[in-house]
């Protein structure tokens, strides 16, 4: 394959770095920040001086891959190159506290909310991810899908104030949080994305290694199964504090996370009689679905159910596991139920990781570039594994010596589930 070509646009400038030797793109779905580096060289000294601070964008093989400012520069030897550091533009929000004027009214919108927090460093807009697709921008594929997106913008914010000293990303994430979301970059440094992981789209990517070496496409791969912390019962509370008046339990919330998973939730509000209400989720269900290995894992493993001190009906040596968490913060229902999933979902993704460095930093195949929230078939048999993962982080990176290279670490669809 050529090498890729790796541009950095001095947006201040209004040049391009072009003559880089090596270079790293990070790129995590989880992680609030994407990250990259790159060592560039010029004859001439003073076109690598004052680079710090400058805004940038990344761009490879024309595609660009986000926006972002450089935070560190280290030179040394001869002064002929230049080692850079940064991040996209969502530090900007992650290293600046948020203004104490802020307050959030209820009613208020939660692409509002977040408009307001952010204004200071520019950011004024919040769009979904159907508007951009950000997938799409960064392999240069139109990458089909079978379900819309949810629109997370239009969601109503309950009467609050952040607390002094926290940063700007620190509040917003704890509100979109709460909706079943997560804050993603934009096209544009005016914007941010709120988007869920998107697992309804058809693979983009194919990588395959037989045993006997007759198909490979991988330098190297390791799955990693980790049950240590999976939990077979989850039990969620939640408290709502009124003006005036003591905490008041509204919901609590039981989730199986064996097979026949339920949640199971009783609301109290001052005024009214206790309701109740319930919704299915079935965890085996799920395993057969998804993962035939996982299903067999489970299978006739766990205990079944909420295995109470004094109603103990399950016999060792099933597992059983409690996973016990009270939220003061919630204020409904719904949020009580994204915080129980994304508790357990931080625990099911462990199932299976699978961590893969593969060559090049494009697919041979679609001739898309590798990039987050994607999917990808793959056939390990080296590692067991012949299903659809989803992509939740990946570093494209170049090196002389090398060449270019692409690592990526992928988990079950769903199994990390927030929405």
């Amino acid at each position: 394959m050529a090498d890729p070509q790796l541009e950095i646009m001095l947006e201040l400038r209004g040049r391009r770095l072009t003559n880089l030797t090596s270079w790293s793109l990070n790129s995590a779905f989880f992680t609030s920040t994407d990250g990259f580096s790159f060592t560039v060289y010029d004859t001439d000294r003073k076109n690598l001086r004052g680079l710090e601070l400058e805004p940038i964008e990344v761009i490879l093989n024309g595609q660009s891959q986000g926006l972002g400012r450089i935070d560190v520069t280290t030179t040394g030897d001869n002064g002929s190159a230049v080692h850079c550091q940064g991040r996209d533009y969502i530090a900007d929000i992650v290293e600046c506290n948020i203004d104490p004027w802020v307050q959030f009214k209820e009613g208020m919108t939660v692409s509002d909310a977040i408009a307001l927090a952010c204004a200071p460093c520019g950011i004024t807009g919040v769009i979904s991810d159907d508007d951009v697709a950000l997938r799409n921008i960064r392999t240069g594929k139109s990458i089909a899908s079978t379900k819309a997106p949810k629109n997370f913008r239009a969601a109503k914010m309950d009467d609050y104030k952040p607390k002094p000293g926290e940063g700007i990303y620190e509040v917003c994430n704890r509100i979109v949080a709460r909706q079943g979301a997560t804050i993603q970059p934009a096209a544009s440094r005016t914007q941010l994305v709120l988007a869920a992981p998107h697992y309804n789209q058809e693979p983009a990517y194919r990588i395959e290694r037989t045993a006997d070496g007759s198909h490979n496409t991988i330098i190297s791969a390791t799955a990693t199964r980790d049950y240590s912390s999976f939990p077979t019962y989850t039990l969620f509370h939640g408290r709502q504090s009124r003006p005036g008046e003591p905490p008041t339990v509204i919901s609590s919330t039981d989730i199986v996370t064996d097979g026949g998973v339920r949640v199971e939730s009783s609301v109290v509000k001052p005024g009214k009689a206790g309701s109740k209400s319930s919704e299915g989720f079935d965890m085996e269900a799920f395993a057969s679905a998804f993962s035939s290995e996982m299903f067999g894992i489970l299978d006739g493993t766990i205990a079944e159910g909420r295995q109470r001190p004094d109603k103990v009906t399950s016999k060792p040596p099933k597992l059983y596991r409690l996973l016990y968490l009270d939220d003061k913060d919630a204020r409904n229902l719904d949020q009580i139920y994204y915080g129980a999933k994304r508790a357990i979902a931080e625990r099911l993704k462990d199932t299976l990781s699978y961590r893969v460095r593969i060559p090049g930093v494009i697919d041979s195949v679609s001739g898309a570039v590798w990039s987050v929230d994607t999917m990808v078939h793959v056939i390990d048999e080296i590692c067991g594994i012949d299903e659809t993962l989803w992509i939740s982080e990946r570093t494209l990176s170049f090196d002389p010596g090398s060449g270019a290279t692409t690592e990526l670490v992928c988990w079950r669809p769903e199994s990390f589930q927030v929405e």
